[in-house]
């Protein structure tokens, strides 16, 4: 198969040549509402997506967030289906789950559920487009959850930038408004008068786009979008253009920023031209490829060897139909910081090239023939992810390009290329540069984030200063991509497999083995996980492993940067027991890339100057921890406590200051003399392909075997609670985030069982939706709340997680007390119907087949790293879900979660002063003491490979 073969259906719709099982059709209804329908019989999980072709940019200026607030209302209650829960209800009991989000001129919601209960979904879905409530009861409160989702977003740098970014804007173009909205921005008169008239004036069928998937005909899909979304009013709506130059009175300004995070950044933002209807040719592609390549030559090469950058990313930045903005953005080291001008003028010097070399034919192709190439072998997304892609493509791209218009790269614009360089000019930038050691400076305050910041004009000696006549020897141009794979053919197995096998068992390794069948794609991948008693028994040592693994990565930067634009890529990892590696992509040069990995990890020179900046970059990096979200926190003080051994971030800043290059190089060293291999190869390889590259990973490595009986081999384990209540309460260690965190953890007395899991499994189905409408819609407890299983070392458990900045954590804690207790009234309760079609659900969420290699690759690689080698779970746990009666969910409900003789621990981290909470409860307030004192669950030995 050529790169450039697709396909295209009866209609002239373009679909990747490799997918097969899917049908499409494109049609326009007469409301002018244009639709995409795929059909693949067989499915488990159906979905819809709208886009809608309005968002942020056309926020009244009297109410900023209101578009995106209309977005938290459309779902709460319609004319036909007047209970503000009927679509929360109807997906939780059919297996399924929604989202929305708002964009500047899009907003889109979707929602995927079990594929024969499609038709209920669209007929609840349909119905926001055509006669929503918008309730005053709900007005209220959907107003403090847009509120505690923008406390949420307060302390994240991302957002902060962004909306300083908008600060720049002309005042008068709607791009420098506040785009999520708050309580101040919608607690106003007549906030649902302008509701209603937002929805009745742009929610208009000429500019949605919706997408159905689902195993029905595309007859019958159809036929349902013709009767269930034909009523939307069309009102032939025109959105009026924003304007082309919002940032036309920030160029040739400099901005200092202080970010909350302890990081270096400097950014170079260029205003261009929009080429949003120049999808075909994709001018700002070629202008991103070069600048933000990493291969020799290019300017992050040349920054990370000097020392001054550890990322560079280059490419579109919020532009959208209206308007172009290209960025520049390189993560600096202090070095960095010190040099940010000279930076500048590298950049700058790279540009100097582009337009002296003119456009390179040879890379516009380079570019078109990778693109082509993804698109062709591209793996199926399950459908929660597909309806949601394809509806935004369909508000951007032609119609036959529905699929493929975001790899679309077929005609050859030199002139619009050259339009794009042209515009990347000192004078056409905007300079940003953010430290906190620019504090002292920054005398300004952004108004609705409160970022320190300071303007100022470009100095005319740094516009002086840059010299692109005498341009640095090191910038050139990249050489043509060595793996880009000219084999795409998918082999055929010899025999018919569905469960990897263990084909290769030594002292030394182990190869577990499969060859796809199911997703015929010339892909692969190859796990590995280096087991070595050395990693982990020590924080120093944990620290010299994650170091290790940094420089590897490091060193590997060039290389695989041209790896990972030929679509293969790699992931290193430090694990509890030693690290992994796990290498995927085409399979013609994964091999070859794999084993290169290898010989670097074996031969590269750690050298001082490299580990002196990854070391800075791990310290700060753990510091920062400390200005993460709240209910990270809470997690991580949960695995501190629950897992043993556990080297906590403090136990590894402890020890960082210690580690000494010489450290680094001598765990190396004690890693391949103690060491011990798992592989899980699985997809286009031959059995033979698989030992081939297992005995050459041996022999680039040739590692010692580990002494099993002489090794003391630090396994990490979980902590058996008591049977008893127990407290962990922090202190938010950010004093500026106004948010605290509840974590409640239900330890299941049962170890790696499949019938408790089942139970579980059905629990937590039926509390999600629940415990999501109870604490957070009604009883307004936080932006953030989840429930579900979780299994930890295959120690199932029952977790509330739930962060907000209206009430503390104890306060929190009795509320998911009184829920659960409640929720078994509703057990008690509850209808043979309901629970029979709960069950069926859980059964349909645990059957499906996966949608990819990499999904399948992950569940079957999970009970090989587990040693568990239960390749059956899920199917065999799917065949006992059908018999768990109801009562035998109440009792295990009482015994586990409600009773006495519960195994609880609740995490609390208070945003003020920490509360102790009256009761019996258990406070954890030395957690290696408590640990100490406690058992642990049984596990396999790690030497049972």
């Amino acid at each position: 198969m050529s790169q450039n073969d697709y396909n295209r259906n009866s209609e002239g719709l373009i679909t990747p040549a490799m997918m097969t099982g899917r049908s499409y059709r494109t049609l326009t209804l007469d409301n002018k509402l244009r639709v995409l329908l795929v059909s693949e019989p067989g499915i488990t999980m159906a979905g819809a997506s709208m886009t809608v072709g309005v968002g942020s940019l056309t926020n009244p200026p009297e109410y900023p967030g209101l578009a995106h607030f209309l977005e938290h209302m459309l779902f709460l209650g319609t004319e036909k289906f007047p209970n503000e829960n009927s679509y929360s209800d109807y997906l939780s009991a059919h297996g399924g789950r929604s989202n929305a989000w708002t964009g500047p001129e899009n907003t889109c919601y979707f929602f995927d559920i079990k594929d024969n209960s499609l038709y209920g979904a669209l007929d609840i879905f349909a119905q926001f487009f055509i006669h929503p409530l918008f309730t005053e009861s709900c007005t209220e409160r959907e107003m403090k959850a847009v509120d505690s989702e923008n406390s949420k977003n307060l302390q994240v740098d991302s957002w902060r930038n962004n909306q300083l970014l908008h600060s720049l804007v002309d005042p008068d173009h709607p791009l420098s408004g506040f785009f999520t909205g708050n309580y101040e921005t919608l607690a106003k008169e007549g906030i649902r008068d302008a509701l209603v008239d937002f929805h009745n004036k742009f929610y208009s069928a000429n500019i949605m786009t919706l997408t159905i998937m689902g195993s029905e005909s595309l007859d019958n899909l159809q036929l349902w979008a013709e009767e269930l979304f034909g009523p939307i009013e069309n009102k032939n709506v025109t959105i009026t253009p924003v304007g082309s130059e919002p940032f036309k009175y920030s160029i040739g300004k400099c901005m200092n920023v202080v970010p909350v995070k302890n990081t270096r950044h400097l950014r170079v933002y260029f205003p261009i031209n929009s080429y949003h209807n120049d999808y075909d040719s994709n001018p700002e592609c070629y202008a991103s490829h070069l600048l933000g390549h990493e291969s020799g030559g290019s300017i992050f090469a040349l920054l990370k060897e000097k020392g001054w950058a550890t990322n560079l990313v280059a490419g579109g930045h919020l532009g959208k139909k209206d308007y172009g903005l290209f960025l520049i953005s390189v993560t600096l080291t202090d070095e960095g910081y010190e040099n940010w001008e000279e930076i500048i003028q590298i950049i700058f010097q790279y540009i100097q090239i582009l337009k002296n070399e003119g456009v390179k034919e040879w890379i516009v192709n380079e570019i078109k023939d990778l693109n082509n190439m993804k698109f062709n072998t591209a793996s199926k997304l399950p459908a929660y992810s597909t309806v949601q892609n394809y509806s935004g493509n369909m508000q951007r791209y032609n119609e036959e390009d529905y699929l493929y218009g975001f790899y679309r790269n077929s005609s050859y614009r030199p002139d619009l290329i050259n339009e794009v360089i042209q515009k990347l000019t000192i004078d056409n930038s905007i300079i940003s540069l953010s430290s906190q050691n620019l504090e002292e400076i920054c005398n300004m305050e952004e108004p609705w984030y409160g970022t320190k910041y300071h303007t100022f004009d470009i100095p005319q000696e740094l516009k002086d200063s840059i010299d692109t006549e005498n341009i640095h020897p090191a910038l050139h141009l990249p050489e043509p991509n060595p793996y880009i794979p000219t084999d795409l053919e998918v082999k055929s197995p010899s025999e018919e497999k569905k469960i990897p096998e263990l084909i290769l068992s030594t002292e030394s390794q182990d190869l577990w083995f499969l060859q796809d069948n199911t997703y015929k794609l010339p892909r692969a991948i190859i796990s590995m996980e280096f087991i070595s008693p050395t990693c982990y028994k020590s924080p120093e040592n944990a620290v010299c492993n994650v170091i290790l693994l940094k420089m590897l990565k490091d060193k590997l930067n060039e290389l695989s940067y041209s790896a990972k634009l030929a679509g293969l890529r790699y992931t290193l990892s430090a694990t509890s027991r030693g690290f992994l590696l796990k290498s995927s992509g085409y399979n013609q040069n994964l091999s070859l890339f794999h084993a290169t990995i290898l010989s670097n990890f074996v031969d590269f020179e750690l050298q001082q100057e490299r580990f002196d900046i990854l070391h800075q970059k791990y310290q700060e990096e753990l510091e920062n921890t400390v200005l993460d979200q709240p209910y990270n926190h809470a997690i991580s003080a949960r695995n501190n406590i629950i897992y043993s051994p556990r080297w906590s971030t403090e136990n590894r800043l402890e020890a960082l200051p210690s580690v000494k290059l010489e450290d680094v190089i001598n765990l190396r060293k004690s890693i391949i003399e103690n060491l011990f291999v798992k592989y899980l190869i699985h997809g286009n390889f031959e059995k033979h392909e698989a030992i081939e590259i297992v005995e050459k990973s041996y022999q680039i490595v040739n590692w010692k075997n580990i002494n099993w009986e002489t090794t003391n081999f630090p396994c990490q384990r979980v902590v058996k609670l008591r049977k008893d209540d127990h407290i962990h309460a922090e202190k938010e260690p950010n004093p500026d985030n106004q948010n605290s965190a509840t974590l409640n953890l239900y330890q299941i007395d049962t170890e790696d069982n499949i019938e408790a899991y089942a139970v579980m499994s059905i629990i937590a189905k039926l509390a999600k939706e629940k415990c999501f409408q109870q604490l957070r819609t009604v009883e307004q407890l936080g932006y953030i709340v989840w429930s579900g299983v979780s299994t930890m070392l295959g120690v199932e458990c029952f977790r509330v997680i739930v962060q907000g900045d209206t009430s503390d954590p104890t306060h929190v804690d009795s509320r998911i007390e009184n829920f659960l207790h409640e929720f078994y009234s509703y057990l008690e309760t509850l209808g043979d119907a309901i629970y029979e079609e709960t069950k069926e659900s859980v059964v349909v969420q645990m059957t499906k087949k996966p949608e990819n290699l990499s999904m399948a690759h992950n569940e079957f690689w999970y009970e090989i790293r587990e040693r568990k080698y239960y390749f059956a779970r899920t199917t065999d746990t799917a065949e006992l879900v059908p018999t768990i009666a109801k009562q035998q969910v109440l009792e295990f409900f009482d015994e586990y979660i409600l009773s006495q003789n519960r195994r609880k621990l609740s995490i609390q981290i208070f945003a003020g002063e920490v509360i102790k909470a009256e009761g019996n409860a258990k406070f954890v307030t030395d957690i290696e003491e408590f640990k100490a004192q406690s058992e642990l669950w049984d596990i396999k030995e790690c030497k049972d490979h």
